[in-house]
């Protein structure tokens, strides 16, 4: 999958490149759009399968070093409430983009690029551009990048806007019966493994494997490496849990393992601690393992987790 990703990606950069430098013509440019469109089709219904939704965040990486921007993501809009699906980019710039969104939802419409100007008090200094890839009702799904570039281009953000806003087509609009957003879909993952593993003698222990210095290691190496790594990192996760286990990419820093066990064995020794290497690269991460014993224990879960996250990012964890 990440091989076919890489490909059309590589694909599309070509295509926008030709038709920049004025060696493919308007039309030669739409008939190239439709295959690439095609191949987008054919690789979403892949992902409507297998679940790796986790590719779209590369595809906001994607966005950012391609086109000049800090910040891109794809965010849920529904009934006032906004939040992230997935970005790229600073945590705190995202929050803050965020908010100038919810003040704006009004001016969103469908298939119109919509781009809002820095603030003129000064409290957010750059441009945010708008695409919505999915919309009905009170619910909106948009694309949203972040710069202050001269050098973005709107064509290029308009291009991968309607790819993404393809995947989401058939994500969303096939089978109104799925789950919304892929972050519910792991959520009743989880849920379901709990359900069906915990009993009297039972429990299930959860280890998280944070890598937050995935993006500064590689970010220097492309989408492709990026979307390589993080499929090496849950194969060895996988590779080393026994078969009744479950892996889950949260996304592409961050991965869960959940595996049943006797409660006996809780005083068992651990195992041995992993190591993750790409191309020689050591890659350093954090982890935490949590035991739970009721099947009700997915918010709790959630909140281990969060709150774990925040040590990482205050500094609090080191090693």
């Amino acid at each position: 999958m990440s091989k076919d990703i890489t490909n059309l990606i590589i694909s599309v950069s070509n295509t926008m490149k030709e038709f920049a430098d004025g060696s493919l013509s308007h039309n030669d440019a739409f008939n190239g759009y439709k295959k690439l469109l095609k191949k987008y089709n054919k690789i979403a219904n892949k992902q409507k399968k297998t679940g790796n939704v986790n590719q779209i965040e590369g595809l906001c990486y994607y966005g950012n070093i391609n086109n000049y921007s800090l910040l891109s993501g794809i965010y849920n809009i529904e009934n006032d409430d906004i939040y992230y699906l997935a970005y790229y980019g600073d945590s705190d710039l995202n929050s803050r983009t965020m908010k100038v969104i919810a003040n704006n939802t009004e001016n969103i419409s469908d298939n119109i690029l919509l781009q809002i100007p820095p603030a003129g008090d000064g409290t957010f200094l750059h441009n945010i551009f708008l695409y919505p890839v999915f919309a009905e009702k009170s619910k909106k799904i948009i694309f949203a990048s972040v710069s202050s570039s001269k050098f973005f281009s709107e064509d290029k953000f308009i291009f991968l806007a309607k790819l993404i806003k393809n995947i989401f087509s058939i994500m969303l609009n096939n089978t109104r019966e799925n789950k919304n957003n892929y972050f519910e879909s792991i959520s009743d993952e989880v849920e379901n493994y709990l359900k069906n593993n915990i009993d009297d003698g039972h429990s299930v222990q959860a280890t998280l494997y944070v890598f937050n210095m995935l993006e500064k290691i590689f970010n220097h190496t492309g989408i492709g490496s990026l979307i390589e790594v993080s499929d090496g990192i849950f194969n060895t996760i996988k590779d080393n849990y026994r078969h009744n286990s479950k892996c889950i990419t949260l996304s592409i820093r961050d991965y869960i393992a959940l595996e049943k066990i006797n409660n006996n064995d809780s005083l068992k020794p651990g195992k041995k601690k992993l190591e993750f290497i790409y191309k020689n690269i050591n890659i350093p991460y954090h982890s935490i393992k949590l035991n739970i014993s009721t099947k009700d224990s997915v918010r709790t879960l959630w909140d281990q987790i969060l709150t774990f996250e925040n040590y990482l990012s205050n500094g609090d964890i080191v090693k």
